[in-house]
């Protein structure tokens, strides 16, 4: 049997349809570029020149973007639960416009105008929950035989939960700020090629975010928002657990909670308004800084999203989106993790690529909080 290229799978898109979705991601961005160049060009006296050559360039990384989007292989490789509590940017600037769908004065939809609504705080929760299953060599599936040939325990399903804890403060119509907190749990069951099977759990809070966001441009219903954060390693890289090697063993990278370093999120939106419907892609990164106290960095990671959404009630918004996702492997070792005990457990396997679709339904309960 080859090299098992890309670890603990979950099932993904076919190729074809991911190539599909990347063509019409590129026709999306194409339509975006050309509106967005036309509404510049007639407005030139009120926008500065730059603006124009700014928007090409953008639109011509979104279209790189694309592009990867359709040649991505479906294999999505294991995540450490620190990827759990990230938050797409595309939807933390959802959960900040909430409230300002609709300008009350002018009777016009816009959704874009202010980077928050009305109240100068919001607190918010998210709950996400995630199951990993299932063997994967580049696009080929692997039973749990053909692994165990290689490794001799092997975990067959990862189930993680978070429950993430958040507050955002409007200092301006144009800038926001963000902190959040994740609490996450992990239950791992294993089986091996000699012995019963079992399971392993960890459960602590991870990484604190600070983020800030910053309507650099707007005009009209067209806005161009930029986002810089930071995550503080707060969440444990320490777990351990009872396992057959004995009592209180070092956990794999797949069942630690936090990364063990600062982290790095730039992240860039673009988002405009047609119609009932407001439409945008965003372009976000995590960049690790240095490695932990266990001497390894989890992989730097990049996304492409395109996505849409309108309201369709008073309080309550349908949202659509497509996402486009690589992360490296990690970068260095534990001393303390064999590397030939389970495909968790050795670092050369999590990096990956993956494409998803979903949608979304939104209901807010009040207009304002504070």
């Amino acid at each position: 049997m080859g090299e098992l290229k890309n670890g603990y799978a979950a099932r993904a898109l076919s190729w074809r349809l991911t190539k599909r979705l990347g063509g019409i991601a590129a026709s999306i961005i194409c339509v975006v570029h050309h509106s967005v160049t036309e509404l510049i060009k007639e407005n030139m006296t009120r926008c500065r020149p730059l603006s124009l050559s700014l928007f090409r360039r953008l639109s011509l990384g979104l279209l790189l973007g694309s592009w990867l989007l359709a040649n991505t292989q479906t294999a999505m490789a294991q995540r450490s639960p620190a990827d759990l509590a990230d938050i797409p940017l595309n939807e933390l600037l959802n959960i900040q416009v909430e409230g300002t769908g609709a300008d009350h004065r002018s009777g016009q939809t816009s959704g874009i105008e202010d980077l928050a609504s009305d109240s100068r705080f919001a607190f918010w929760y998210r709950y996400k929950q995630i199951r990993f299953h299932g063997y994967r060599n580049g696009t080929k599936d692997l039973s749990n035989a053909q692994v165990l040939k290689q490794f001799p325990v092997l975990p067959t399903i990862i189930d993680q939960q978070a429950h993430v804890f958040g507050l955002n403060y409007r200092a301006s119509n144009r800038l926001s700020y963000l902190v959040s907190i994740p609490h996450i749990k992990q239950s791992t069951e294993h089986i091996r090629r000699v012995g019963a099977p079992f399971t392993l759990e960890s459960e602590d809070f991870g990484d604190l975010s600070i983020s800030a966001n910053y309507s650099a441009f707007r005009y009209g219903r067209t806005a161009l928002v930029v986002s810089l954060g930071i995550t503080a390693p707060t969440g444990t890289i320490d777990a351990k657990g009872d396992t057959p090697r004995g009592k209180g063993t070092q956990l794999p990278y797949a069942m630690q909670i936090g990364s063990g370093t600062w982290d790095l999120h730039p992240g860039i939106a673009y988002a405009t308004s047609k119609g009932q419907w407001n439409l945008g892609s965003t372009l976000e990164s995590v960049i690790r800084l240095g490695t932990n106290d266990r001497n390894y960095s989890l992989g730097d990671q990049a996304a492409l999203t395109l996505w849409a959404n309108r309201d369709i009630g008073p309080r309550t918004r349908f949202g659509a989106h497509v996402r486009a996702d690589t992360w490296g492997d990690i970068s260095g070792d534990d001393a303390d993790v064999n590397p030939l005990i389970a495909p968790v457990a050795d670092p050369k396997l999590y990096g990956g690529k993956q494409v998803q679709v979903g949608g979304s339904v939104r209901y807010q309960w009040k207009e304002a909080v504070y």
